[in-house]
């Protein structure tokens, strides 16, 4: 046997040893169509309530206020919803977010900050509050009240685009957008 056919022979037989050895009738499935998920905002237009400072004439800081809605078929686990204000000059800013507890339902949002793991400290995302997996039961939608703080300079009228990151029972991440206007 030439060293040539040896060394196809010594390829080949481990090759066919480790394909017999997989189970022919196994499909092997793409997942499912993403689900379709639903997020929305209201009111449709916020009017932005401007707060006294005397060092911002010009620009004061606002207060908008949005009710968020996210609803699925399935089962989703809400991680977190982020803000940014895209004014009407090109400018990017993020609020300082803070949830608004429904009066009827005790709020189940948790602190502006993540849990911390043991040892460390969170890091506060601007923009951003983090939900830690809440659940979206499938055909129930759930709406979260939000009070959204933009510093001075920060010019009121825009759009405000809002972003929901969630997971389902799969573990995958799903990433709804919706966006509202602020101002005139």
């Amino acid at each position: 046997m030439s060293d040539g056919s040896r060394w196809i022979a010594a390829m080949v037989v481990p090759v066919a040893l480790f394909t017999s050895s997989c189970d022919k009738n196994e499909t092997i499935t793409a997942p499912v169509a993403v689900q379709s998920t639903s997020v929305t905002a209201e009111p449709s237009s916020i009017v932005p309530q401007f707060v006294p400072n005397p060092l911002c004439p010009l620009a004061p800081p606002f207060v908008a206020v949005v009710n968020v809605t996210v609803s699925s078929p399935t089962e989703l686990f809400l991680q977190a919803v982020q803000f940014d204000l895209l004014d009407r000059f090109g400018g990017q800013a993020v609020p300082t977010v803070s949830p608004i507890p429904t009066p009827a339902v005790p709020s189940t949002i948790p602190a502006l900050t993540p849990v911390p793991m043991p040892g460390t400290m969170p890091i506060p995302i601007p923009g951003q509050l983090s939900f830690g997996g809440q659940q979206v039961a499938p055909g129930q939608p759930r709406t979260d009240g939000f009070s959204l703080r933009f510093d001075c300079g920060v010019p009121a009228a825009g759009v405000l685009s809002i972003n929901v990151n969630a997971t389902n029972r799969q573990g995958l991440t799903i990433v709804s957008r919706t966006s509202v206007r602020i101002g005139a």
